[in-house]
């Protein structure tokens, strides 16, 4: 999914409608809960200590995920195509800021050959 929309994002330019693709972080689900049923042997020692912390939390929070869209959505992010963003983790309220925002679109932060980035 990330590389389609990378992709789509470069052969569409600056003409074409902006796609990103959202990594919403562990939230209470059934993926989650599936995670946990096959245990750390089957899901990875870290997912399962992650689902289950997630889950005995009652999950993340889903209004950075539903933040995230909304800022997507606004005039703010026409620039901003071609990402992964983690909507958990990654500082994506900063890019409110234009000067953030430049700086974001002249690196590869938020992509799949994601390098670190200082907000």
């Amino acid at each position: 999914v990330v590389r389609t929309v990378e992709t789509l994002a470069q052969e569409w330019g600056p003409q074409g409608p902006s796609i990103n693709a959202i990594a919403p972080g562990v939230i209470r689900t059934e993926m989650t809960e599936q995670v946990i049923k096959l245990g750390p042997g089957l899901a990875g020692k870290k997912e399962y200590e992650q689902a289950l912390a997630t889950w005995e939390k009652g999950g993340a929070d889903l209004s950075k995920v539903l933040g995230l869209l909304d800022f997507l959505i606004t005039a703010a992010a026409p620039s901003l195509s071609g990402r992964l963003i983690a909507a958990q983790w990654d500082d994506w309220a900063s890019l409110k800021n234009p000067e953030k925002l430049d700086q974001l679109l002249k690196s590869e932060a938020f992509t799949l050959r994601r390098t670190v980035w200082n907000a």
